[in-house]
């Protein structure tokens, strides 16, 4: 090919060959400068499959821009030819330096952490290398690096739910599998990997650099892959006996076998390598420091010296500091709120993927009690929205917010999470992931578990386990699933019937999906809370549930529908606790949960904890206008306290103007006050924007003294084929103008239509004059209540 010209590239000579294809030095006709040009091999060139995903692989990491690593200019295809204009890069490879033996440990920590900084760029980006060795790390003329080939090395994924042979994997250096000596015990296995990988390969490249010797390496890849999988590291001091010990801590840690007892970020490292690397006392853990921090190590040192003596109360200092500038440390992390992550794939309808991640990871992180995590339609008003995180955390009243963005090409998705102070807006934790669709539910629970690790949070020996359980679904059916619980939290008629289709057509597709079920039974069982709900709404959810938990017992939404069918439905009353606390302990942050709970203890009178569990739920969701409205319920059918009534109620139509609850909230207390006026004001509004509860109205003029117009709209709902929530209505309107005949007629309506408003009947206020009437214990009777 020298001396050819493809696109606009004139090719000078050839630099190089490996299992990704040729590499050859061309001039740019078009901007005048040198450029590596790389080729995919023939094989790949003939396998559509492979040539796709290594070409999309290389757009994904011409997008990182950073001073040590390789910059990738173009990806085109010529005549049937795909190639990558790259970067040239003058200067030997990491692999031809060590060939004279080990770097001098200034030379190595120096370099080692421009590597660690490549790294945590690209992981920023979701971007993972799965190929990194010391041939694809060049050393400049001006003693820097330069990592070459990100994303490019193509990743080993079997089958879903198989286990791939050593032997399979194995395949001579440099093929397009990666390369055995430096992968990761995952990638060896076939798994697939993420950016532990590369911190492992990187740990291998490190020990390489100090000892130059390979730690693992034996006589053939079999025996090589052996001793990855299975070899304790050697003490670096068996090859170099100068080197500090604690660069033992560091490796121990980036080649730990298992994932999970790796270094979680290549951030850590190089913090790592930058004390070390600066003479600054290694502080291992979670005490690190920044570069920036490093600076006011001394300060630090002084203030933990300080605190002993305040401990101490030595020479009365504890006294005396508390009056001055007060003492205690910073608060630790008890709150939190997961943004939408954003979809930066370009593809709206891609919009469904980073919605359900975002609630993926609200659902795993609610399940640490320690930690207050705000629910999905509190975090969703935010979307879009490019304000200050400082005012969003103040708003939502967290500690910390997490931020992330999704980006699907084919069947993978390229995911970055990030941690962020609420106040000060620091970075914590940042990580990228590059995962296949099918792995999303493991990643969703490590993410949950590394911010557990990050914010210190307790985390009690179930919730760790259940957090390190992950489901099998099926991919296909996931994506269903995603795309159900999707339309259905838009909160629209659409919405809701394409949703349900969507759930339906998860479970058609995979009958295991227990996921499946489990959101089915709770769509259902919110349908039958609505105005005018399927009549077999809560037999369905009722249905629904109990598969979902005979597939699997630890999904809260499950035991929370049983609970309200038991509760709203059946009137079971005993029955429904034990499936309420259940949901509660497997997800103690489950808004839905806490409100409902806070019902059944109203009706149990245990009114202390139901009205801090209802008051939970609005701190769990502070912008779901329906829990501010039923806490507003509350202290207007219960408690009687309706300054307190009218303020919830209001708020709650501060954030949506025509909320059903909201509206009946404010207008009933305004009527309990006898502020008559404003009371129709707002059941008025209420007829207007939502026809069905205008039977509110009747009553409101009922107790207003405009009987003529209450006798008008009872009239008008009865004419008018009466729905469920006409009974009850009907029945107020009767009882307030004193026709008792006619109230009890609409409240048996009320009782053989199973409406969920049944168990409270003591509590309404409207139905005091008749509690008194033998009809009324007759009906508690037979509905399974105490009269």
């Amino acid at each position: 090919m020298v001396g050819t010209t493809i696109s606009h590239y004139k090719i000078l000579e050839k630099i190089g060959q490996g299992g990704m294809g040729e590499v050859y030095l061309a001039q740019d006709t078009t901007l005048d400068r040198k450029v590596a040009l790389k080729f995919l091999p023939e094989e790949m060139q003939q396998d559509a499959t492979s040539k796709k995903r290594f070409l999309r692989e290389a757009k994904s990491a011409a997008a990182l821009d950073h001073p040590y690593i390789c910059k990738i200019y173009e990806v085109g295809e010529e005549e049937g030819q795909s190639f990558i204009s790259m970067e040239y890069i003058q200067g030997q490879t990491l692999k031809d330096k060590l060939a004279g033996g080990p770097l001098p440990l200034k030379d190595a920590l120096e370099k080692a952490t421009e590597v660690a900084e490549a790294l945590e760029e690209a992981h920023k980006q979701g971007i993972v290398h799965r190929d990194l060795k010391p041939a694809n790390i060049m050393l400049t003329p001006q003693g820097h690096v330069k990592v070459l080939d990100f994303g490019l090395a193509k990743r080993v994924t079997p089958a879903e739910g198989q286990e791939q042979e050593i032997t399979t994997a194995l395949t001579r250096e440099g093929s397009t599998l990666g390369t055995i000596p430096y992968m990761s015990p995952e990638q060896i296995r076939g798994q697939a990997v993420d950016t532990q990988s590369d911190i492992f390969s990187f740990g291998v490249v490190l020990f390489e650099m100090l000892t130059g010797v390979h730690p693992f390496k034996k006589a053939s890849p079999l025996d090589t892959a052996s001793s990855i999988l299975r070899d304790e590291l050697s003490p670096l001091s068996d090859y170099v006996p100068e080197l500090p010990e604690v660069l033992q801590h560091t490796l121990q840690k980036m080649l730990a076998k298992r994932v999970e007892d790796r270094c979680q970020s290549a951030a850590e490292v190089r913090i790592d390598l930058e004390q070390l690397a600066g003479g600054v006392p290694f502080i291992p853990g979670r005490l690190r420091l920044t570069r920036r921090q490093m600076l006011v190590l001394t300060v630090l040192t002084l203030v933990a010296a300080l605190t002993t003596l305040v401990g101490l109360d030595v020479g009365g200092w504890r006294g005396w500091l508390s009056q001055v500038v007060g003492v205690g440390g910073a608060p630790r992390i008890q709150s939190i709120a997961v943004l939408p992550f954003e979809n930066v794939s370009g593809d709206p309808d891609q919009d469904y993927l980073a919605d359900g991640m975002t609630e993926a990871l609200i659902t795993a992180l609610g399940q640490i009690g320690a930690l207050r995590v705000i629910s999905r339609t509190s975090v969703m008003r935010f979307k879009g929205m490019n304000r200050p995180l400082a005012e969003i955390a103040q708003e939502l009243n967290v500690g910390a917010v997490v931020e992330g963005s999704v980006q699907r090409v084919g069947q993978e998705a390229g995911i970055t999470v990030r941690l962020i102070h609420a106040t000060t807006e620091e970075l914590l934790w940042s990580q990228g992931y590059q995962r296949d669709l099918s792995d999303l539910l493991r990643l969703q629970s490590q993410v949950a578990q590394a911010i557990a690790r990050q914010v210190e949070v307790a985390v009690t020996p179930e919730e760790e386990a259940r957090l390190t359980a992950i489901r099998k679904v099926n991919q296909e059916s996931y994506e269903a699933y995603l795309r159900g619980t999707y339309y259905l939290n838009k909160y629209t008629p659409e919405g809701i019937e394409r949703g349900l289709a969507h759930l339906q057509q998860a479970i058609d597709i995979d009958p295991a999906n227990s996921l499946a079920y489990a959101g089915l039974a709770a769509a259902y069982s919110d349908i039958a809370h609505m105005p005018a709900p399927f009549q077999d709404a809560f037999p369905r959810a009722r249905a629904l549930a109990l598969r979902a938990l005979s597939l699997d017992d630890t999904l809260a939404e499950a035991h929370l529908a049983m609970g309200e069918v038991k509760l709203y439905y059946e009137w079971d009353v005993a029955g429904a606790e034990p499936y309420l606390l259940r949901a509660l302990e497997l997800e103690p942050n489950l808004a839905r949960a806490q409100a409902h709970y806070g019902w059944y203890l109203d009706v149990v009178g245990r009114l202390d904890e139901a009205e801090m569990r209802l008051k939970r739920s609005v701190e769990l969701d502070p912008f779901f206008p329906i829990y501010t409205a039923w806490l507003g319920w509350w202290y207007w059918w219960v408690a009687g306290r309706y300054d307190e009534a009218i303020e919830e109620a209001q708020r709650s139509l501060e954030i949506d103007p025509e909320l059903l609850q909201g509206l009946l909230v404010l207008g009933g207390t305004y009527a309990e006050k006898g502020m008559y006026e404003e009371a129709i004001a707002a059941h008025q509004k209420l007829a207007e924007t939502t026809p069905l509860a205008r039977g509110a109205l009747g009553h409101t003029y009922a107790l207003a003294g405009r009987r003529d117009e209450a006798a008008r709209v009872a009239a008008e709902l009865e004419e008018s084929a009466p729905t469920l929530i006409a009974y009850w209505d009907l029945a107020q309107i009767y009882t307030t103008l004193g026709d008792k005949d006619q109230a009890f007629r609409w409240l048996e309506k009320v009782y053989e239509s199973r409406h969920i408003f049944f168990p409270w009947l003591k509590k309404v206020p409207a139905f005091r004059p008749l509690q008194d009437d033998p009809r009324f214990d007759d009906l508690m009777r037979r509905a399974g209540l105490e009269p």
